[in-house]
């Protein structure tokens, strides 16, 4: 549901959810068992209900999912206090930060420079980057169960390079996840001046691009 508006004020109370549906219990022939918001007391190294601490007085620590999914994006440390260690893990192995995650530069239409050339330009370049991280060159002829793999390869932590736009009623089967279009349209993720830049220039951009959103780090 939504967070904060834009004054910083939670659109939803904390407990509204529960006392709507204990309006309703009668009705819906149920027992509500309430759950009150804790929160972690570092000096005493227990849980307490939010709303039966002095927060003026005692010292209190929380991590939102907000600042969780943050953490989870660029590897930063996730305290033993907010969640067990296997759940961690798990977590990690689910959602890898960004160096770890896959994506895919899509060539747009627009473009008018070799696109075989600079498919194998930005290879080349991500290749010497090393980290693991499997690179392709990938042709799908517009067929859908060639496109269905892209979210697969990007899921296994890849970095694909295609040449070619698919046609518009293919975007569902690709889905949006870390796909990234490279073009002169406003519409693209990598917007380029001119369809004819030097080669060394887009292979450039596309770097900054992939730097800029953690992908790579120098």
């Amino acid at each position: 549901g939504p967070g904060k508006n834009s004054k910083g004020v939670d659109s939803y109370g904390p407990y509204d959810a529960q006392e709507l549906v204990e309006s309703y219990k009668h009705e819906l022939d149920i027992e509500v068992v309430p759950f009150r918001m804790v929160t972690y007391l570092p000096d005493e190294d227990r849980y307490a209900p939010i709303d039966q601490i002095d927060t003026t007085k005692t010292r209190t620590l929380n991590i939102s999912g907000t600042e969780l999914r943050r953490r989870l994006r660029v590897g930063g440390e996730i305290p033993e206090w907010f969640s067990y260690p296997e759940v961690v893990k798990i977590l990690r192995e689910s959602n890898p930060p960004r160096p770890k995650q896959g994506f895919s530069i899509v060539l747009g239409n627009s473009l008018t420079v070799s696109r075989e050339q600079l498919s194998i330009a930005l290879l080349s370049t991500f290749l010497q980057f090393g980290g693991g991280r499997y690179y392709k060159i990938f042709e799908h002829n517009n067929k859908t169960e060639l496109l269905s793999l892209i979210q697969d390869f990007i899921g296994s932590g890849s970095g694909l390079i295609i040449p070619n736009q698919w046609e518009d009623d293919k975007d569902s089967v690709v889905g949006k996840q870390n796909v990234y279009l490279l073009d002169t349209s406003s519409s693209a993720d990598i917007q380029l001046e001119s369809a004819d830049e030097p080669i060394s220039h887009i292979v450039q951009k596309v770097v900054l691009f992939l730097e800029d959103n953690g992908f790579f780090v120098f």
